[in-house]
C-alpha cells in the first residue's frame, strides 16, 4: 500500500485547438512533480506531443470518432533519469 501512494496512472487528452505551450508546461509538470507516474496521452498531432520534451515508450493508433489520434505512453522517469527528445 505504501508502494501506490507513490506511483499513479495519468490519462489525459489535451483540447487539440491548444498551442505547444499547453503542452510544455504539462511536460513540465510531469518531469517534475510525477516522477515514477505512468503518462498516457491521447491526440492527434504529433507537432504539438514534441513540446512535451518526453519520449513516448510506446504509441498505438487509434480513433477518436472520425479523428485519426494516437494513445502515447510516457514513463515518467525520476529527475537526472528523465528520459528527453532531441
Amino acid at each position: 500500500l505504501a508502494d501506490a501512494a507513490r506511483t499513479a496512472l495519468d490519462a489525459a487528452r489535451p483540447p487539440s485547438f491548444e498551442t505547444g505551450e499547453l503542452y510544455g508546461r504539462l511536460g513540465r509538470w510531469l518531469r517534475h512533480r510525477c516522477p515514477g507516474w505512468e503518462a498516457y496521452l491521447l491526440s492527434g498531432d504529433p507537432e504539438l506531443t514534441r513540446h512535451l520534451h518526453l519520449k513516448a515508450a510506446a504509441r498505438w493508433p487509434l480513433r477518436n470518432g472520425p479523428l485519426e489520434c494516437r494513445l502515447l505512453h510516457y514513463p515518467i522517469r525520476p529527475q537526472g533519469g528523465q528520459a528527453t527528445r532531441a
